[in-house]
């Protein structure tokens, strides 16, 4: 009983540590805007003197404001502003011991931390119950836990973040969606049974800024999927366990696909992954997956899919 109750612990240690490291980079994510916002007493305000153009990144609005005695510019982060025109005027932020790292009120805010810390919280919950449940099995208690941590970042783990209300959730239709500062929203849960989605690039009056883990998870209606460039990050298991999905389309300006993002998914059949495409973590797309993938050459995603041996048509670079 004494040796079965070690294993329980050390496979909670080992379980845990990954809510452990969430709980931590939450807090250090609320500490540092904790910190920023003391910083920023200073307010005036700012132009847009012009929207600067790149080859590798989206367009980018220019401003330019007047404090402590100088004239400060710099191109603002969020791309979802070049839709302003020059000469908006705009409210600025900065910290008056360093003005020229100002930016805008209408920016996206940085993270709080309160994903990572709920999530954080519930895994490390999790692990003790499994490890208080194995404590009392007889046999095979490896065997069972590393079968319920397969089945956890499909049901549980991506529920934390998909199906938790938050004081600031918002329905527009067939979506559920957080704030994510004045003007931007993230799609937390899709509802509806249609067979042909493209991800919404406005909620409610607000530019869709990006997906929660699971947003789509268990969708068994979809079939079509279109992600537009707004959307520059496919994050966990956001389509995983849509079983009728056949057709992925992600458009030129999405960078990234992260852990099991189209996990068991069986039906797939075409996928049309951009030449933006910056990441694609390893078990994005399932090892067996059947699917014919369309590249273009000399991508991140041309390299992905022959590392993989996945089945490809590679189209020449523009």
């Amino acid at each position: 009983m004494e040796n079965m109750q070690l294993n329980a612990l050390v496979w909670f240690v080992v379980l845990s540590a990954a809510g452990w490291v969430a709980l931590v980079k939450g807090l250090r994510r609320r500490r540092a805007l904790t910190d920023r916002e003391e910083r920023e007493r200073g307010r005036a305000t700012g132009t847009i003197v012009e929207i600067a153009q790149s080859k590798k990144g989206p367009a980018r609005p220019v401003v330019e404001f007047t404090a402590e005695g100088a004239v400060h510019r710099r191109a603002c982060a969020d791309a979802g502003l070049a839709a302003l025109p020059v000469g908006t005027s705009v409210e600025v932020r900065y910290d008056p011991d360093a003005p020229e790292r100002f930016h805008l009120e209408r920016e996206k805010a940085p993270k709080s931390g309160g994903g990572l810390i709920f999530a954080g919280i519930c895994w490390i919950a999790i692990c003790a119950l499994l490890a208080t449940g194995a404590s009392t099995l007889r046999g095979r208690v490896g065997m069972d836990l590393r079968r319920a941590v397969r089945v956890l970042h499909i049901t549980d783990f991506t529920e934390i973040f998909r199906r938790s209300e938050g004081d600031d959730d918002q329905k527009d239709g067939d979506y559920r969606y957080a704030l994510d500062g004045q003007y931007f929203a993230v799609v937390k849960d899709y509802t509806g049974s249609e067979e042909r989605v493209s991800v919404p690039m406005v909620l409610g009056g607000r530019v869709v800024s990006g997906l929660a883990p699971g947003a789509y998870s268990r969708c068994d209606t979809l079939v079509h999927l279109t992600v537009p460039a707004i959307i520059h990050d496919i994050p966990a298991a956001c389509f995983a366990g849509c079983i009728r999905l056949r057709e992925v389309e992600l458009s030129e300006g999405v960078q990234s696909i992260q852990t099991h993002a189209f996990d068991m998914c069986p039906s797939l059949n075409r996928v049309t992954l951009p030449a933006s495409l910056e990441r694609i973590a390893d078990d994005a797309f399932p090892g067996d997956c059947k699917a014919g993938f369309e590249v273009i050459e000399g991508s991140a995603a041309e390299r992905y899919c022959r590392e993989k041996g996945f089945e490809m048509s590679v189209s020449p670079a523009e």
